[in-house]
């Protein structure tokens, strides 16, 4: 598989690749490699693909670990504050990802503080208040003055 380089020095190709273990030793691993170039161009990493992830920029790195978990091909893809290192070139294509996986069928589940960014991408809001949900709706039913109350500022 990846030959042992030391601790920390895994190219962003080993990072991707760990998505695919999952899959290991049934028909679906003899899809790892092109699964993994696949998602790797997707995520507009392959021109990193054979750089160190210590040598990446937060952002950067970001983006490697998104597409590991894309790469797991997954019924449902998880992402908890997947836009926090982005800069807006990333977190546009993170929005595009989101928008294709959702397309594909697989449901898509994204935590994050950046409200406004669920308004343009979500199908479906919660916003939590202390452990509890108090309000679960589409985008455009959501209470802005109530969310604002929530997020503790004038105004969303």
């Amino acid at each position: 598989m990846n030959s042992w380089r030391g601790p920390n020095s895994f190219t962003v190709r080993d990072v991707v690749s760990w998505g695919r273990h999952c899959w290991s030793g049934t028909p679906y691993a003899l899809q790892d490699d092109q699964i993994i170039d696949t998602t790797i161009n997707d995520q507009g990493v392959a021109h990193l693909s054979t750089r160190l992830v210590t040598e990446l920029s937060g952002g950067e790195r970001q983006r490697v670990h998104v597409a590991r978990v894309r790469a797991q091909r997954a019924a449902v893809l998880l992402l908890d504050e997947a836009d926090a290192a982005l800069d807006l070139e990333g977190r546009h294509h993170l929005v595009s990802t989101v928008r294709e996986e959702a397309l594909s069928g697989t449901a898509v589940v994204m935590v994050s503080h950046d409200v406004h960014r669920m308004f343009t991408c979500a199908h479906r809001m919660l916003v939590v208040d202390g452990g509890r949900v108090v309000m679960d709706s589409p985008p455009a039913s959501i209470d802005r003055e109530q969310l604002a109350r929530v997020q503790g500022v004038p105004e969303v």
